[in-house]
């Protein structure tokens, strides 16, 4: 490539008086290749001179003395025509040019900047991540231990534990990037968790606060304070009743707060921190307004509390921002609860345990999930590599195991007081050691992601509507009877889920059956009783029967666990359009208005 260079240079130059044959010429200085970089200059330099000893050499072996220039000149053309790599008109500059110092200099500017800036950038995200991920569990806990110290009446260790906690909040401070308003709504939600004279729904507040400014300066976190609320006797095991009372009636008097005769409550949590991998947003349409975006986070648990969600998705509606849509548990679902199925062992593990025994169920759900699957790979090959690995995957028999008792427990809302003991016992099933992947899971890799992401459409619909306003929505005129022995919360909780189920099987174009069966597990198991999925499933079913036997609908949710199998059974041999077409009917029917708009 220099050779090359080299004989273009002389070819423009044969005229000038930068080549000599007899004395030395400008081709021999460095300084003559000025527009190279300097390195380059030195190694052309050096080239010339070793070509023109050569040339030289053989005009002295000819007895040619002295050498003309024009003699010189074709001697080292002809010379350096040999050497190069480059002909047909391929231009040895053109592949050099980056070397020029106009072009080379700047690149090496833009470099460094880019790299000081990508640097900046992993220095800003690690400390980020080091605030948010792996500091903020423990200023959790301080908190906790703060409040037990308190329920004991220990006030030195109670000193040391919140100076402990400020010091733990202000470094998590720091350690976040100081973009907008970022660190002061920080500083805001993590003093809101310390303060008994907020509610939960205003310490929600804060947090939707900070995560909107999060959202503003596109950093990718999103955090949400998992809060408790109990008997604050039940934090200091051993002590009076009644003199733990009096402590907190103190307590509440001495901060102004409101004083009542009921039992002292406290409140406890901890603040799960998620990172967001992408945002989406649907778009709600509704006559007469303007299109209203509902953001779709999806995202990874990114702290280290060893406990789980036990929902594959979450709407905080008015106390949060958007939905989130959470990958690790669709990815555990879709991975341990769904794909054994293609298995003959696996089927005793994607049913919940109070399903052993019931093998016409569990036959029909196993089933339904192989038909979802097949449909949605249609390559023999990519089938024969799913189903090497769930194999594999049935040699973690714990971890297995583990997944199956989450689908006994598991709720679709996030527990707030201690009646949620099972949403705990849920997540903590998630401690378990995390299986490493084998030979045939890495060689399905791309299957498995295309399976998890088959069930994201769906589930970003449920989330979707669950943010959607529904103040000036009538309440059916069905409710009040059925739901009769409902709170009113009860009833918006149920109608909720009620409109989202039916709302993701209208739009649902895939893996129909898996959400059947997951209406059919909560509709029939006597631990979600009483609970908003309970009522919405069992009204699902309930409903669609009617529709499929051309019936008025007259939505009942006291069937019998054998009626609502045989729903279940009926629907699953509905195609997918044929399954939305009839979640539209019933929507419509159930709340007497339109299928809402989403796309």
């Amino acid at each position: 490539m220099i050779d090359s260079l080299l004989l273009k240079l002389i070819e423009q130059e044969s005229n000038s008086e930068n080549i000599e044959a007899m004395t030395a010429d400008g081709f021999e200085q460095p300084s003559f290749y000025d527009h190279w970089i300097l390195p380059l200059r030195y190694v052309l330099a050096m080239r010339y001179i070793k070509h023109k000893k050569a040339v030289l050499g053989t005009f002295k072996t000819q007895g040619i003395y002295p050498v003309f220039r024009r003699d010189f000149i074709g001697a080292m053309q002809q010379r350096l025509q040999q050497k190069v790599w480059f002909r047909d008109g391929i231009m040895p500059s053109t592949l050099l040019s980056p070397l020029s110092k106009v072009i080379f200099y700047p690149l090496i500017i833009a470099g460094l900047l880019i790299g000081s800036w990508q640097a900046h950038t992993w220095y800003v995200n690690k400390n980020m991540h080091l605030a948010l991920a792996d500091r903020m569990p423990y200023y959790s806990e301080l908190l906790h231990q703060a409040l037990v110290a308190k329920q004991y009446a220990a006030q030195k260790p109670l000193e040391e534990i919140l100076a402990k906690a400020e010091l733990e909040k202000q470094h998590i401070v720091s350690l976040v990037p100081n973009k907008g308003g970022v660190r002061t709504e920080m500083e805001r939600a993590l003093s809101s968790m310390q303060d008994d004279t907020l509610s939960s729904a205003e310490v929600m507040i804060f947090f939707k606060r900070l995560n909107a400014e999060m959202d503003i300066q596109n950093l990718p976190y999103y955090m949400s304070p998992k809060l408790f609320t109990d008997e604050c006797s039940s934090f200091a095991p051993g002590v009076d009743k009644e003199e733990n009372a009096i402590i907190n009636l103190l307590s509440r008097l001495l901060n102004e707060q409101k004083v009542d005769d009921s039992v002292p409550l406290c409140r406890t949590g901890i603040i799960t921190v998620y990172k967001v991998q992408d945002r989406k947003a649907l778009d709600y349409i509704e006559d007469n307004l303007e299109d209203e975006e509902l953001p779709l986070y999806h995202v990874y648990r990114a702290d280290r509390v060893p406990a789980a969600d036990g929902a594959l998705g979450l709407t905080f509606k008015s106390q949060g921002i958007g939905s989130l849509i959470l990958l690790d548990q669709i990815k555990r679902f879709s991975e341990q609860s769904v794909l054994p199925a293609l298995t003959f062992q696996g089927r005793s593990f994607i049913i919940p345990y109070w399903l052993q025994g019931y093998y016409d169920i569990e036959e029909n759900i196993t089933k339904n999930y192989k038909s979802d699957i097949t449909e949605l790979f249609s390559s023999p090959e990519s089938l024969k590599l799913l189903r090497s690995a769930a194999k594999e995957m049935l040699l973690d028999q714990q971890h297995l195991a583990s997944s199956r008792m989450q689908q006994t427990l598991q709720r679709s809302l996030p527990a707030t007081s201690s009646e949620g003991a099972l949403d705990v016992i849920s997540g903590m099933m998630d401690t378990l050691r995390e299986p490493k992947p084998q030979p045939a899971q890495k060689a399905a890799k791309a299957e498995l992601e295309k399976l998890m992401t088959s069930l994201l459409p769906s589930i970003e619909y449920h989330e979707a509507y669950h943010q959607i306003e529904k103040g000036d929505w009538k309440e059916p005129s069905w409710v009040a009877e059925e739901f009769s022995s409902l709170s009113e919360r009860g009833v918006e909780s149920s109608l909720e889920e009620l409109g989202a189920y039916l709302t993701q099987l209208v739009y649902t174009d895939s893996n129909h059956k898996v959400w059947l069966t997951k209406l059919l597990l909560f509709s029939i198991n006597s631990m979600t009783q009483g609970q908003p999925e309970y009522y919405a499933s069992s009204v699902i079913f309930s409903a669609m029967q009617d529709t499929y036997l051309l019936q008025d609908i007259s939505p009942n949710h006291r069937l019998t666990v054998d009626e609502k199998v045989e729903i279940y059974k009926a629907l699953s041999t509905y195609n997918i359009s044929e399954l939305q077409d009839m979640a539209k009917v019933v929507f419509e029917a159930l709340f007497e208005r339109p299928v809402v708009t989403l796309q």
